[in-house]
Order: C-alpha cells, then structure tokens, then sequence
C-alpha cells in the first residue's frame, strides 16, 4: 500500500506562504491557511473567466478572481437551505442560516417567537455580511445568558445610543 507523501514545500500556503497544516484546504493551486481560505469564501464579483456575478474564490493565472466553475475542482458552495453560493459552515448550511437559527433559540420569549422590540437587532445580526464573528460572539456562554434574559424579559431593554444604532445593554432588574 503506497502512501502519499506530501512535501515540505507544500505545506505553505498558495497565497500568502504562511505554514499551513496537514489537512488544510487543498485547492488545484495548492494549501490554503484557514485565513486565506475564510477570504477566498468571502470574496464576490465578476469572474474574470466567464464574466459571471457570483463567489469568486479561485485565482487566475494573471491574479483575476475566477468562480467555482473556472477555477475547478473547488468545491460546491451552495447552501442547502436558502440556496445562495456562500461558504457552508454545517451539514451543507450557510452561516447566515445557521446564525438565524442560533438567533431564533436564544431570542425564544418562551413562546416560541421573538419579541417584537428584538426583531431589528435579530435581522441586523442575521443579515451580517460575515456571520463567522456573529457565530463566534453568540458562542459565548456571557452573550447567551444575555440575550436569553433579553428575549425573556428578564432585564429592560434601553434605548440604544443614537451614534450606535444595534447597541443595547443588559442591566440588572
């Protein structure tokens, strides 16, 4: 049984030659870092192979960004549940719906719905352009307990700051 080495040399990243790890995406250019890989997943526009609007995470020879189809060999991004052309974080599903879904848990009134006055910042935070700190930030144990009391009712909500329009604080009853 023959094993695939892989060389010292490749295991820099194709873009930016940052160590990457075994495991780390391969593309036909060669490993991407986590990094460069978030951004390539990120990145949108007019492919410069077929001229077509849409993710364009693939590099051209001559540094133009190229889609999925012309890059080859990528990978398909298309999110299973809203059907968009974004990176998939779990089982097939964009962040922006798996952000919704955490959203739509952690702000329950215990009725099964989210209060009105919580809508805007539920559709603020959903509609992120990079759900990948919304998902990271709603993480946290702190913001759970939080918002969980927000959507409860548990402490007032305040008037944001005009300056800041999704801000609110939690203070103690």
């Amino acid at each position: 049984m023959s094993r695939t080495r892989v060389r010292a040399e490749d295991l820099f990243c194709s873009r930016c030659r940052r160590a990457v790890r075994v495991g780390a995406a391969h593309w036909p250019e060669g490993y991407l870092c986590p990094r460069c890989y978030d951004h390539a997943l990120e990145t949108y526009g007019p492919c410069t192979g077929c001229g077509t609007e849409r993710l364009t995470p693939g590099l051209a020879p001559d540094g133009g960004k190229l889609c999925t189809d012309c890059a080859g060999g990528l990978g398909d991004f298309t999110c299973e549940q809203c059907g968009r052309e974004v990176r998939r974080y779990r089982r097939g599903v964009c962040g922006q719906c798996v952000l919704a879904e955490r959203l739509g848990e952690l702000l329950d009134d215990g009725n099964g719905s989210i209060r009105a006055e919580l809508l805007p910042l539920f559709d603020a935070l959903r509609q992120t352009r990079r759900p990948k700190s919304a998902l990271t930030w709603t993480s946290k144990p702190h913001v759970q307990r939080n918002l969980r009391a927000l959507a409860r009712g548990e402490v007032p909500l305040t008037q944001p700051e005009p300056a800041h329009p999704l801000a609110f604080s939690c203070l103690p009853a």
